[in-house]
């Protein structure tokens, strides 16, 4: 999973300042430059919808959680199809002629996914 970048700091006085960029160290200066480049990956993969609901994050991190959350669903959601699943499987296996309703529940679920 992605992180999210955070400008490099140093404490002065008790207080945490933002370190000027000629004080960076490598490792400092190849992040933004690695969260440049995953985030252009990201944007080339896309197709034109969804690179405009993304073309306004700044990081990957944020880029990708809007995806996750755009395709999956919030972790509240994703329990509740979960959940809802589960007691259709359920309720299924109780019932008589369950086969038939099984494939045509399937295949109205793919058709959705």
């Amino acid at each position: 999973m992605a992180t999210e970048y955070k400008i490099p700091t140093k404490t002065k006085n008790e207080k945490e300042i933002e370190k000027p960029f000629d004080s960076w160290d490598q490792g400092e200066i190849k992040k933004p430059e690695n969260d440049a480049k995953v985030l252009n990956i990201i944007h080339s993969a896309l197709n034109y919808d969804e690179f405009f609901r993304i073309s306004a994050c700044t990081t990957t991190k944020e880029a990708w959680d809007l995806i996750q959350v755009t395709h999956e669903g919030t972790p509240e959601v994703r329990r509740a199809r979960k959940n809802t699943l589960i007691q259709e499987y359920e309720t299924f296996i109780m019932t008589q002629g369950g086969l038939s309703w099984i494939c045509k529940k399937g295949s109205h679920t793919l058709s959705t996914t």
